[in-house]
């Protein structure tokens, strides 16, 4: 059964099936909903889905706005810097999203087992974005400090990384998480999986590819555009644009806060590091034909 209100470890959360969810989705946006976490995984799995569906997935603070962002800008064939995030899945009743129109850029958090099931069916182009999990964690922490919602207070970095560890930050463990979707990208040719640390260091290379995935080939001129265009530093002069209004604590609170590959080492303590690093070693699938880069 849902719990729609848990403290855990300060931190307010929904609690359903094994996992703790946002306490304040899917009912956040007008029109208010009365579903609870449950009830909203059951709608779901009986939502119709479509062919010309794209999907971005993320665990989150893994890239989610800023890839979205890329998706919309390949599949419009424009460079104009737009809010594309309208299609947040996990803020809107299974309802709502049915009744967006084609073709639908739909961002989520979700496990690979609460998606919907005609997703499979229909062959819907899904992107997986994979952030390594320091940094990860480091721009979690950020955003949970910032966000009015999430009711926390001011604590230290390796207290938050024990709740990393604990599996107790939402949408359950990173590595289960992403695991599962890299086998599914394995089996599947409509599940793309790509690194964070990818697009940072190749961008229109990688991009490239994402387009070509997606069946909507750009020129290299188009290409070169958005690698200035989808610059961190670029996506943070248009905050006003591109921000989620109304989430933060102050006018310092943003989606787009650095985006570095290698933060980590500003925060993490050298015992925090060592604890970390053996989790990630006894975590991580090796099996995993991707290098997971963290500077």
């Amino acid at each position: 059964m849902a719990k729609d209100s848990v403290d855990v470890d300060g931190i307010m959360m929904a609690e359903y099936d094994g996992i703790y969810w946002p306490r304040f989705w899917p009912r956040s946006r007008p029109p208010k909903s009365n579903m609870n976490w449950e009830e909203w995984h059951r709608e779901v799995q009986k939502m119709p889905c479509r062919e010309d569906d794209v999907w971005t997935v993320t665990f989150p603070k893994a890239g989610l706005h800023w890839s979205s962002q890329i998706l919309h800008m390949l599949m419009t064939g424009d460079t104009e810097v737009r809010n594309a995030e309208t299609h947040f899945f996990d803020m809107n009743t299974p309802a709502e999203t049915t009744a967006q129109s084609s073709p639908r850029l739909i961002q989520t958090h979700m496990p690979i087992n609460y998606m919907p099931k005609d997703v499979w069916s229909k062959k819907s182009k899904i992107l997986v974005i994979l952030r390594n999990p320091k940094d990860q964690l480091v721009s979690f922490y950020h955003h949970i400090r910032s966000s009015e919602r999430m009711q926390a207070g001011d604590e230290g970095i390796n207290r938050f990384y024990q709740r990393f560890a604990d599996k107790k930050l939402g949408y359950g463990d990173f590595f289960d998480f992403y695991d599962l979707w890299w086998k599914k990208s394995k089996t599947c040719d409509h599940v793309k999986l790509v690194t964070y640390e990818q697009l940072k260091k190749e961008f229109i290379k990688t991009v490239r590819d994402i387009s070509e995935f997606l069946g909507k080939p750009q020129t290299d001129d188009f290409l070169e555009k958005m690698a200035h265009v989808c610059s961190i530093e670029n996506m943070q002069k248009n905050k006003e644009i591109l921000d989620s209004p109304g989430i933060w604590k102050d006018q310092k609170g943003t989606m787009y806060r650095k985006g570095q590959v290698g933060d980590w080492k500003n925060h993490f303590t050298v015992a925090t590091n060592e604890q970390f690093d053996k989790i990630i070693q006894e975590r991580v699938n090796k099996d995993w034909d991707f290098k997971i880069i963290y500077e």
